[in-house]
């Protein structure tokens, strides 16, 4: 810190500076002029970039249709109520927005989108809020201009779109509940003050939304929520009962809603694990306790470094209180904030490679802010303060809270919720701008942030998850649902679901009707139908245990629903099931059902040309469930 003499011995260099060399004083006023006014216009060509990629996103909505995992989503949602058991609730959560959009499966993505935005924004705001109110007061402006910078770097959630899965599922959900509980853990405080009294409320809201979505997902966030207030010194017994009796009250509402009783609901829970397990899939409680490195390798190697280069240089010069360094960032902000835009408006750029790890990118403009804020801090002796250090070991591990529990690689999966990593690099970053009361520092970063959710949606557009097109290529409008959901297909999809419509229509098939899927793959040719999928959303094929799985979900439905079943099959696929497995339920498939139609159709993953049959029964009602309910009884006294 400079003494009064100091400042005097400045205030006379100064002065003899400016006698001696009037012009090279000018032109520095002339430079931080301009400086100023880049960075301001860096800033509002930011915005209007996270606003048009925001946009971007919600007309793609409006493309391609995914029958594997989205058929789940969309099965699961429309009508939760028909299965017996579940490990996740997400289709109870989201079933009431889908009741709400009137069933409009690309209104139900927009929504889902804008929730999951808005939640990121809302995460930042409070973020940058807290750094920057440590310092000094925040007056009107200055909330408005951290408003504008957390919009911007609240575009980064949008990297969770990598697959083009935009429909609410189980993951959206677990994100959006992690963002809510980080809204609360910046807002609780030792002190009950509103802010903090909403703080904690949000905390018991978020675990209680993530137990339903996730519950080790759930579990993961109660440990590192302890440990964050314990670091931040936060840790309040009254708060934290607080947390505690909102999130138990929150549970308890939603399994009364759902079962009608918590017997209900943990036997709903227990019995979804026990289903889980008959797949035996080669998961175990121990192999979710491990650790998969984030890897990128090929040209995302090349990009990850290219990116975090340009993260520090660009964070570094931002630091830098010359005029000339802040020039310079603001015109490598508006350099990457113009090939965000050239990206969204399809103007001819280098096509970006899909790899399974491409979120990843985010940790890249992380660890380069956070570098430069440490260099920063080393030369001003600066020190991260108890709680920023907290908040950023805390934004640090949340991604691994959204991964835990998956079967896939955690690295990879963890990344999609790489949004906190970012923050955690912005902390670092912020408090060195806070201190300096420069929030304008920040615009750069935000800036070259949008890079990453801007290369992710553009990889996702051009290859989506086990689709044949580039959603830009699909061009035939379809109702997913006759009369509504109208969304732009692939030629062979569009053919695929008309044909299997005329079939079903031609022989008598309604919706409402239950159907038993037999090919193991492909739960959305079920909603497309507008049929009730027999035993659970999707009847799983592939695994070892499939068979067992698909029986007891069977098990689950009465006679009268397996009697009247129409059943999907496609001989050729390797996650068929064998129709033997039927003669348990008082099936024998070549007697007691006639095929209707077939559809021959390609799709990504192999085979990639299949055929579907559709069958109909052909028994009476009565009879078929006379044979289902002595099938039964037979199976059980051998048992017994």
């Amino acid at each position: 810190m400079l003494t009064s003499n100091d400042k005097i011995g400045s205030t006379i260099q100064s002065s003899s500076a400016y006698d001696v060399n009037p012009v090279a004083d000018r032109l520095n006023t002339r430079i931080s002029f301009l400086a100023a006014g880049m960075h301001s216009i860096a800033f509002a060509i930011s915005v209007v970039g996270s606003l048009l990629l925001l946009s971007w996103v919600i007309l793609l909505c409006r493309r391609g249709f995914e029958f594997t995992d989205e058929g789940f989503y969309l099965n699961w949602i429309s009508n939760p109520w028909n299965y017996h058991s579940s490990v996740s609730q997400f289709g109870f959560i989201y079933h009431p927005l889908y009741r709400l959009v009137g069933g409009d499966v690309v209104l139900l993505r927009q929504v889902n989108i804008l929730i999951l935005f808005g939640l990121a924004w809302a995460v930042c705001f409070v973020l940058l809020r807290s750094i920057f109110g440590q310092v000094a007061s925040i007056d009107h402006r200055q909330s408005a201009a951290l408003s504008g910078v957390a919009l911007v770097v609240g575009a980064s959630s949008l990297s969770f779109l990598d697959f083009w899965l935009p429909t609410p599922n189980y993951n959206s959900l677990t994100l959006q509940s992690l963002m809510l509980a980080a809204i609360g853990a910046l807002l609780a405080d030792r002190e009950l003050s509103k802010s903090s009294l909403a703080g904690w409320i949000l905390i018991g809201i978020g675990g209680g939304f993530a137990f339903l979505a996730k519950p080790t997902s759930a579990a993961m966030l109660g440990c590192m929520m302890a440990v964050y207030l314990g670091l931040a010194g936060k840790f309040r017994l009254r708060g934290l009962s607080i947390a505690v009796f909102v999130a138990g009250l929150f549970v308890v509402g939603a399994a009364l809603a759902i079962d009608g009783s918590l017997v209900g609901f943990i036997r709903r829970i227990s019995d979804g694990f026990a289903q889980a397990s008959r797949l035996d899939a080669g998961y175990s409680v121990i192999s979710i306790f491990r650790w998969d490195g984030i890897a990128v390798r090929g040209e995302q190697k090349y990009i990850f470094l290219c990116i975090l280069t340009i993260a520090f240089a660009t964070a570094s010069l931002s630091l830098l209180g010359n005029s000339q360094a802040r020039c310079a960032a603001a015109l490598i902000a508006l350099a990457m904030s113009a090939m965000v835009i050239a990206t969204i408006t399809g103007l001819p750029l280098q096509k970006i490679s899909h790899e399974p790890f491409q979120p990843a990118q985010i940790s890249a403009v992380a660890i380069g802010i956070a570098l430069a804020g440490f260099v920063r801090q080393l030369r001003t002796r600066l020190r991260l303060s108890r709680s920023s250090f907290a908040i950023v070991v805390f934004l640090v591990a949340l991604p691994y809270a959204y991964a835990f529990g998956t079967g896939t690689n955690f690295g990879a999966a963890a990344a999609r919720a790489g949004l906190f990593w970012f923050l955690a690099g912005l902390v670092v970053y912020a408090g060195v701008a806070a201190a300096d009361k420069a929030w304008r520092q920040l615009i750069p970063l935000a800036a070259v942030a949008l890079l990453v959710p801007a290369g992710v949606i553009s990889s996702a557009m051009e290859a989506p998850f086990r689709q044949t097109q580039p959603l830009r290529l699909q061009r035939n409008a379809m109702d997913i649902i006759p009369g509504q959901s109208r969304i732009f297909l692939s030629e062979e999809t569009a053919t695929y679901i008309r044909r299997l419509r005329e079939i079903a229509a031609a022989n008598g098939f309604r919706a409402g009707d239950p159907v038993l899927d037999l090919t193991g793959a492909n739960p959305g040719t079920l909603y497309v139908m507008g049929a009730r999928p027999l035993g659970t959303a999707w009847t799983l094929g592939g695994y070892h245990g499939s068979t067992d799985f698909l029986a007891a979900a069977l098990d689950g439905e009465p006679c009268e629903a397996i009697a009247v079943s129409w059943i999907l099959t496609e001989p050729s696929a390797p996650e068929r099931f064998s129709v033997e497995m039927l003669r348990q339920f008082g099936i024998d498939l070549a007697a007691d059902y006639v095929s209707v139609g077939s559809i021959s159709s390609t799709r990504s993953f192999s085979p990639q040309k299949f055929e579907h049959r559709l069958l109909k029964p052909v028994r009476s009602a009565e009879m078929a469930r006379l044979a289902c309910e002595n099938a039964r009884r037979t199976r059980i006294s051998r048992l017994n």
